[in-house]
């Protein structure tokens, strides 16, 4: 049986996708593991309406506490 998930706000969610399940189901089929980004490195990615309703989730992905500060530091430089 699957899952179902709702939510009543945007989400921004942190993490890698071998340490946060929130973070490997948002970003499938893209990935952000120790070989990709890799240490240091980012993905910042939005994913519309993965709960098939009117909320998005910003995903900021690292394999490492560098690479998830460099993500929030590069969606900060997105906002501006």
């Amino acid at each position: 049986m699957l899952e179902a998930y709702t939510t009543d706000l945007h989400l921004i969610v942190l993490g890698s996708s071998t340490t946060s399940l929130a973070v490997a189901v948002l970003q499938l089929p893209q990935v952000a593991d120790d070989k990709y980004p890799g240490p240091g490195g980012a993905l910042v990615s939005l994913c519309g309406r993965p709960f098939a309703v009117e909320k998005n989730a910003i995903v900021l992905a690292g394999s490492d506490p560098v690479g998830i500060k460099a993500g929030v530091e590069a969606h900060t430089r997105l906002r501006k």
